[in-house]
């Protein structure tokens, strides 16, 4: 079962980068492998993950009732994750509060993010409470448009952020941008937007975010009367997701190799299993044989011995007419 364990936990990490890098099908299908893997094998282990990853796929296109059925799911076995990899709990509540959030319903919204805020205070996962706030971040940005209080909570996150060196930095950056933007403080927006495009394109390397990121500089210069550099963010953002779109065909390629090879672990753990079933049902013919031959043995040796009991039983009667007739 540990072989069986990892291949699982392979296909969970392979459907989580897939969802990161917008290769929904690939995600989709590899995850629904670790799933009927898991069932088969009844190894609920790594169920909320691949769930979680589902939940993103059909979130992401928009497909909010197979999301929110995939998410439930995935909230069942987390009694059973053993998934270190990050706190399962706190994101799949935290994208049932967008899925709700984007379909209209912000008061089951709210509630999903405060069990997120629930979770966090007590999370293991050290980014937690930056988790918490990027959620509602995007509540009060993207619904709300409460602008003053979207500020308060990016502004704790970036501070968090530049503190504790989290990753999350470029989103909290790209917001804080998109919100000054939607204020009109063009200066501001600026600045924001272009650390966040420095953090995707450089260290981070994610062409999306860089994109993003380029998309709101190219603004910010047009509405600053900037048109070369306008232009020149524009150029960057084009090329980058032409670039993101190569590396999808890159990626699709790998993915066969990738899927080729599980195929064939998949391939020789049926093997391993079906030999295990051969050996199991050879020594149950050999054990019923033995227990065939034993009664059969033991059938004769009683029909013998009921045999001999005849005889000396005749013997006797005629042993006893003798020796009536001599006497």
């Amino acid at each position: 079962l540990a072989d069986k364990k990892y291949l699982i936990l392979a296909y969970a990490r392979m459907g989580f980068y897939y969802t990161n890098i917008s290769q929904y099908k690939e995600a989709l299908n590899i995850s629904l492998k670790g799933i009927r893997l898991s069932e088969t094998y009844n190894i609920p282990d790594y169920l909320s993950a691949l769930y979680y990853n589902i939940t993103w796929v059909y979130y992401s296109l928009a497909d909010y009732k197979e999301g929110l059925n995939s998410a439930f799911k995935g909230i069942s076995f987390l009694k059973d994750d053993k998934d270190g990899f990050y706190d399962q709990a706190l994101h799949i509540n935290g994208i049932i509060g967008n899925i709700y959030q984007d379909s209209g319903q912000p008061d089951s919204a709210f509630y999903y993010y405060k069990k997120v805020d629930s979770i966090a205070a007590t999370s293991k996962e050290l980014a937690a409470k930056d988790i918490a706030d990027l959620y509602w971040s995007i509540y009060y940005l993207y619904y709300k448009k409460n602008y003053a209080k979207a500020d308060s909570i990016i502004e704790t996150g970036i501070s968090h952020c530049r503190k504790n060196g989290d990753m999350l930095l470029s989103g909290f950056l790209s917001m804080s941008s998109t919100s000054y933007l939607s204020q009109n403080l063009v200066k501001k927006a600026k600045t924001e937007g272009a650390e966040a495009y420095a953090l995707y394109y450089g260290p981070q390397n994610y062409p999306e975010g860089a994109a993003a990121a380029a998309d709101l500089l190219s603004n910010c210069y047009k509405l600053l009367g900037n048109r070369d550099s306008a232009y020149y963010y524009l150029e960057i953002k084009d090329s980058l997701r032409n670039a993101v779109e190569t590396k999808k065909s890159a990626n699709e390629i790998q993915r066969i190799r990738f899927d080729q090879e599980l195929g064939q672990k998949e391939q020789e753990a049926a093997l391993v299993l079906q030999n295990q079933k051969n050996r199991n049902r050879i020594t149950m013919y050999v054990f019923l044989t033995a227990l065939i031959f034993l009664f059969v043995i033991a059938g004769i040796q009683w029909g013998n011995n009921k045999h001999k009991q005849k005889a000396n039983i005749l013997l006797q009667h005629q042993k006893e007419k003798v020796e009536s007739t001599l006497t």
